[in-house]
């Protein structure tokens, strides 16, 4: 497991644990995109000529409930990524979704347009706001 930095609990009011859980919230953004292409290239269908004797929801139906659940937890990473990016949000999205995209990571592969301190308060101020979105 990667280095994992708490926010500072007076400033943002997230325990250790809390900061743990939104982070890997956050870094299941990705499984959650292949999931939703996935299932959106799937036929849900039923091999059976047997009349449904357990269940009234159909395979395409429960699929499509997955894609909007999957979906309507990627939006809220973007939409915080995005409030809060200040301009900087395809990287904050990038670095908060993939481990090991650091700042340095950031500023020598995506040449990043901005100094570490800027960048890593982004960052914190992301978990925040995410942490109060994903109650």
């Amino acid at each position: 497991m990667p280095n994992i930095r708490t926010l500072n609990p007076k400033k943002y009011s997230i325990s250790k644990h809390r900061f743990r859980e939104v982070y890997h919230f956050a870094m299941q953004y990705n499984e959650w995109k292949a999931e939703i292409i996935k299932l959106m290239g799937s036929k849900a269908f039923v091999l059976s000529d047997m009349p449904k004797a357990h269940s009234t929801v159909s395979p395409t139906e429960e699929a499509a409930v997955r894609i909007h659940d999957l979906h309507d937890k990627c939006r809220v990473i973007e939409e915080t990524a995005y409030e809060v990016g200040d301009g900087l949000s395809e990287y904050l999205l990038k670095a908060v979704t993939n481990e090991g995209y650091t700042y340095n990571y950031l500023r020598m592969r995506h040449r990043i347009p901005c100094g570490r301190n800027v960048f890593y308060r982004i960052r914190r101020e992301f978990y925040y706001q995410l942490s109060k979105k994903i109650k």
